[in-house]
């Protein structure tokens, strides 16, 4: 068609297979990566403004995020404090 092509990534597997793949491509290759909807999706070199806000957007927008948001604020303090080996 033009001259693309769709990789379908379902898994750390498909993932590890498409990016050793992809440089080797004559053509561009497009990712399509199937994610878990409830997983947070924080960059890692957010400042603390920025979930704050992203949170507060979330809250009015639709106030049944709130499991989301949650899973937000672990996810920022996971990967700023030290693991203590509880959950």
């Amino acid at each position: 068609m033009i001259g693309l092509k769709a990789v379908h990534i379902d898994g750390p597997t498909a993932l590890e297979n498409a990016w050793d793949e992809a440089p080797a491509s004559p053509v561009p290759v497009v990712p399509n990566v199937k994610t878990d909807p409830k997983v947070s999706r924080l960059p890692f070199d957010i400042t603390l403004q920025q979930p704050k806000n992203f949170t507060s957007i979330l809250v009015e927008i639709d106030p049944d995020e709130r499991p989301l948001i949650a899973d937000t604020v672990r996810a920022l303090f996971s990967a700023v404090l030290p693991s203590t080996g509880y959950k």
